[in-house]
């Protein structure tokens, strides 16, 4: 099993490709010896950090682990076997973890009386090895479609350049430009989730990949909302039952047009940045379709280490994010939440003081934009228009453009 782990981690010190596999297709659970596990966990960290990973640089980076990663430096590997060794390396931990709660279960009898209880508990923790897979929670469009379907029927250079499909905001930022970080603040109830996969579901609908990360609505939800959007049936609707079966034929249709789309969506709670780098980099790789860019609702909710302070934390987060979108060459966009400094003004017009952790976001941010609709705030006021207002532009002007929103399907348009 050392061996095992070692040829592992001296493949992911030698080869790009390698590093990208491991990082991708393993957890640190799965490595039995605390060092090569802290080596694991030491790659993944230096690359969400946009650093290239080596035996010296990894020896530099965290000394305790220095003896082994020369070790390391010496070992032959086979670089086309590295699915097989995850393979081997996940079935060991299985069976590592298996023993474990076999191991657990004359001790758990004696703090239980309910037998069924206890059943149910061991059962659900050896089901639950099963789908412990990295990249388990992530569907591709058609996967997506499908769970939001079953979803929905059961509840009773120019080039280079993506459009925003909103002409005024075009103008003013200039699109969606491979490279940069865009950023999208909102208090709750504004529309941010739904302006943000509606940019991904448009731009998938190009031709072009999506890997979209909803770190607080299940991906059914995000699909649901997506196909009332295309579909124009009202979210509402889906609830309870409320669907006719000309509506239930419009939503269906809408479901497998969605399916069609290279759009990826991932739902895994508080996923680490440089899990969600390296997995869209494996998206863009095998998608087969040219790349287009990176979502993530929203940034508060990526992990990270607790070490640090929380102004650390997202500082690490939007560097990341921001080499990202160099590295990978596609518009990286991301949803942000807002502190309530807002809720104390007359104008509830968000600014960019208002961002939590302002000064890492404003500065890695290429653009900044905020997302107001009077309406929310002032019932009757300007019912059906929403302002994204630019607050930080490095390619152009600010301003505010005017959008019209439908609240039925939580969707914007120009």
């Amino acid at each position: 099993m050392k061996h095992l782990e070692e040829k592992i981690l001296a493949a992911a010190l030698g080869d790009a490709e390698c590093r990208e596999d491991l990082i991708a297709g393993a957890k640190v659970d799965w490595f039995g010896d605390p060092t090569n596990a802290k080596i694991y966990q030491v790659i993944g960290e230096m690359v969400g950090h946009g650093r290239t990973p080596d035996a010296t640089s990894v020896a530099v980076y965290c000394p305790l682990v220095a003896d082994k990663c020369a070790e390391l430096a010496g070992m032959s590997y086979g670089r086309h076997a590295m699915s097989e060794y995850l393979d081997g390396l996940r079935k060991t931990y299985l069976v590592r973890r298996i023993t474990q709660i076999a191991g657990d279960i004359p001790h758990r009898t004696f703090l239980t009386k309910d037998a069924d209880q206890l059943i149910s508990e061991i059962t659900d923790e050896i089901t639950a090895l099963g789908n412990d897979r990295p990249g388990s929670s992530l569907l591709d469009s058609r996967q997506a479609a499908q769970l939001g379907w079953v979803r929905a029927s059961q509840r009773p250079d120019p080039q280079s350049r993506i459009s925003t499909g909103f002409a005024e905001l075009d103008k003013t930022i200039g699109g969606f430009q491979p490279g940069r970080l865009y950023l999208v603040g909102a208090r709750p109830g504004q529309g941010k989730s739904g302006l943000l996969f509606g940019w991904g579901c448009d731009i998938a609908r190009s031709g072009k990949t999506v890997a979209g990360y909803s770190l607080e609505m299940p991906t059914s939800e995000v699909m649901l909302r997506l196909a009332c959007r295309y579909s124009g049936i009202g979210f509402h609707k889906t609830d309870g039952g409320a669907l006719n079966l000309d509506e239930m034929g419009r939503l269906k249709q809408a479901f497998d047009h969605l399916g069609g789309n290279p759009m990826w969506l991932d739902d895994m709670p508080g996923a680490p940045v440089h899990s969600i780098i390296s997995s869209s980099r494996a998206v863009f790789r095998k998608s087969g379709f040219p790349k287009g860019a990176i979502i993530v609702d929203y940034l508060q909710l990526m992990g990270v280490s607790q070490a640090d302070t929380r102004d650390q934390q997202i500082g690490a987060i939007t560097r990341a994010l921001k080499g990202a979108a160099k590295t990978l060459g596609v518009p990286v966009i991301v949803a942000s939440q807002l502190n309530r400094e807002v809720e104390r003004r007359d104008d509830k017009r968000p600014q960019l003081s208002d961002l939590r952790e302002s000064g890492s976001i404003e500065q890695d941010a290429d653009c900044v934009m905020f997302l107001y609709r009077d309406e929310y705030y002032k019932p009757g006021n300007n019912p059906g228009v929403a302002e994204i207002i630019v607050a930080k532009n490095r390619s152009g002007p600010c301003g505010t453009i005017k959008v019209k929103f439908d609240p039925s399907t939580i969707s914007f348009r120009p």
